[in-house]
């Protein structure tokens, strides 16, 4: 992870999201001390969005605004998370696995 010059946006990749994502998950308010709001970071890097919320049934922040355009996996992204019920309109055209 690397923290943008002059920014509190927190860069995030393959080999630190989805330990930033289990800690949102456990403490959120924490977690953004840590990282900022789960809906500012930048998961540009990362291409591998896969089982990020796995059986999290009591996820529903705003991830719209991340820039998913290098993931290639989201394979089982959002299985079992059963209250997630926000709009997402990301750029999805390089994935190669997907099933939610």
């Amino acid at each position: 992870m690397r923290e943008l010059a002059g920014s509190s946006i927190h860069a995030l990749d393959d080999t630190t999201l989805s330990g930033a994502v289990d800690e949102w998950l456990s403490d959120e308010t924490t977690t953004e001390t840590k990282y900022g709001h789960i809906s500012t970071w930048d998961t540009s890097s990362a291409t591998s969005f896969q089982e990020l919320f796995c059986f999290a049934t009591s996820f529903n922040s705003d991830i719209s605004q991340w820039d998913i355009s290098s993931a290639t996996s989201l394979y089982g992204m959002f299985y079992s998370a059963s209250t997630f019920d926000q709009d997402l309109c990301w750029d999805v055209s390089v994935v190669t696995t997907t099933h939610m």
